[in-house]
């Protein structure tokens, strides 16, 4: 399948920003007049950006990544105010009401806490996750935490169903570009909780920009290098239990500690100017809770032939404790920021490997007759972001990302022990297998390539106009 799309989107919007992306708006005034501070300067030290009030006392910074901020603000004659945890959400805009007061040579630094929590801009039914929100829910996934929100639902498979949408109809944007399996328009390439800066699900009426939805958004930013070192461990060991035998067979023998879970992540400089790094990854082994007994073998074949009296049954196996639903898999993520303020190049690449067994109660005394399914995906993506001024930024993205995924018993199609097929010895129905194996193998693969330009211009006091391209080739 080849497939090339080409999209123009233009926007003009109320208080509308880019996808990875919020703003910051406020107004600055003397604490004790209520007049305008004309010309107070107002700095985020983590980035370098940076804004000044105009006449009327008010700023905008446009282009600032979600997350929580620190924020300066200056003026001569009057005390520094410091504005501590400004939280910054994707396509949202956070306003401030500053007062500053006259520095009398008694007190130094004014220092505030907390931002405001009323989101005046809201337009469309949206909930957001922060990377704070994943690291303390009970969630091994942050799409598990997606599931929580209003509007969502998941599937005894764990998809996503956003308002009654089947899961194909969701549309997944990473670091603004979308990363969808152009097979079955799920995420191509998972990502751990700790590399999660902000997770946010659209349940209706999203911007042009976002095509080939029908239920919802889920739009993901993941986390940057900053100037500090810091480090997440995250570990869990866990099992089943149940005094339900009749139900699980076998589970008293089940893994007290079955079922791991590791994830580590580490940013901070490289000793380069400007040049921050983030890595990530996640180590997952589940053993499962169902079983079955190794009683059969797929080269087993026996005879059903005639009355019961004369059947031949052969087994070869061990009768030996085999799991059925075991599962596992390795996520690596790496990036590279260089962040100098007005320009701003980000380079990520990772890679998700995943296998897994399903399981079959026909196959419950004959387990080595199932597939294992086993999927990689690769997803490199290069960001550049240019502030032409204090009020137009432009973004250009390249993404280029593969999936592949395989079902089967035997890694070559070709194996001569395919020749034990599904149903030796004309077995009756409603048995369990003794012989035989499963035949079906799936072999899929596909490889994406797309760019995105926009540009983004602030607009007076409340408007901000986009326009971009899009091209996407499958």
């Amino acid at each position: 399948m080849k497939r090339i799309l080409f999209s123009i989107f233009f926007l003009c919007a109320c208080s509308l920003n880019a996808q990875t992306t919020g703003k910051i708006t406020g107004r600055v005034t003397d604490k004790v007049t209520g007049e305008s501070i004309i010309g107070a300067n107002i700095r985020i030290p983590s980035n370098g950006r940076g804004a000044a009030t105009n006449l009327n006392g008010e700023f905008t910074l446009i282009g600032v990544e979600a997350g929580t901020y620190t924020l300066t603000i200056s003026y001569v004659s009057y005390q520094m105010v410091t504005l501590q945890n400004v939280r910054v959400s994707v396509d949202r805009t956070t306003t401030l009401n500053i007062q500053m007061q006259e520095d009398v040579g008694q007190l130094g630094e004014v220092v505030v806490n907390g931002t405001p929590l009323v989101e005046k801009d809201r337009t469309s039914a949206s909930a957001r996750v922060s990377g704070e929100d994943l690291l303390a829910l009970p969630v091994n996934s942050f799409i598990d935490a997606i599931g929580l929100q209003a509007g969502v639902t998941k599937g005894a498979g764990g998809e996503l169903h956003i308002r009654g949408g089947r899961s194909s109809e969701i549309k997944y944007y990473v670091d603004g570009v979308a990363i969808s399996n152009p097979f079955s328009n799920t995420l191509a390439s998972p990502i751990e909780n700790s590399a999660v800066r902000e997770a946010e699900v659209i349940s209706g009426t999203f911007n042009a920009e976002y095509g080939q939805a029908n239920s919802g958004i889920v739009n993901i930013v993941t986390q940057s290098g900053g100037e500090k070192l810091k480090g997440t461990f995250i570990g869990s060991l866990g099992g089943y239990f149940s005094n339900q035998k009749n139900i699980f067979t076998d589970i008293q023998n089940a893994n007290p500690i079955g079922e791991k879970r590791m994830e580590f992540s580490l940013s901070g400089p490289t000793g380069i100017k400007h040049l921050g790094f983030f890595v990530n990854t996640g180590y997952t082994n589940r053993e499962g809770y169902l079983y079955g007994r190794r009683y059969f073998l797929p080269q087993d074949s026996s005879s059903f032939r005639g009355a019961s009296a004369g059947w031949n049954v052969v087994h070869t196996g061990d009768s030996s404790l085999v799991n059925m639903n075991p599962s596992g898999g390795l996520t690596n993520l790496a990036k590279l920021t260089w962040d100098k303020g007005n320009t701003k190049i980000a380079l990520s690449s990772s890679r998700n490997f995943f296998k897994s067994k399903s399981y079959s109660h026909f196959y419950r005394l004959n387990p080595e007759a199932r597939p294992t399914q086993r999927s990689t995906s690769w997803n490199n993506l290069l960001t550049l972001t240019q502030f032409l001024n204090s009020t137009t930024f432009m973004n250009l993205r390249l993404t280029a990302y593969s999936t592949n995924l395989t079902q089967s018993v035997y890694d070559n199609p070709l194996d001569e022990r395919y020749r034990f097929s599904y149903g030796r010895g004309i077995q009756p129905s409603r048995v369990f297998s003794t012989g035989g194996l499963d035949t079906y193998y799936l072999q899929r693969s596909s490889q994406t390539y797309a760019a995105r330009w926009d540009i983004t211009k602030q607009m007076g006091k409340f408007h901000l106009a986009k326009a971009g391209l899009e091209f996407r080739q499958n």
